[in-house]
């Protein structure tokens, strides 16, 4: 019996496809149920309207970066619930320092006074 060849597991024969996409060392995994998927990545469906043309267009753009137009979507919120989380901080951050600035001026007047 021949002796399968041996890859190494690098990033980059991950990346290259060297491995993870040959057939002859893919095999069929156990039918795991869906929920079972989703509970272990912490996932909950939910169910959201939007309009076609922005499915259309999210299917086109997860289409060219070669992933599933859900999976995009989640990116995006991703995304933006970041950049929002930063920009609350940031303002929170500011007011605050334009307090302790407002208080100082307001102590810095009674002591001159």
């Amino acid at each position: 019996m021949a002796q399968a060849r041996k890859i190494e597991s690098t990033e980059e024969a991950w990346d290259s496809g060297k491995l993870g996409r040959d057939a002859d060392f893919a095999k069929v995994s156990e039918a795991i149920k869906q929920s079972r998927v989703e509970k272990a990545l912490g996932l909950k469906p939910i169910s959201i309207r939007l309009h076609q043309a922005m499915i259309d267009d999210l299917k086109v753009i997860a289409e060219i970066h070669r992933v599933g137009y859900q999976p995009l979507m989640r990116q995006i919120l991703q995304r933006f619930i970041d950049c929002e989380k930063k920009q609350i901080i940031r303002d929170y951050l500011a007011q605050q320092q334009k307090d302790i600035e407002e208080e100082q001026d307001a102590s810095d007047s009674s002591k001159v006074a």
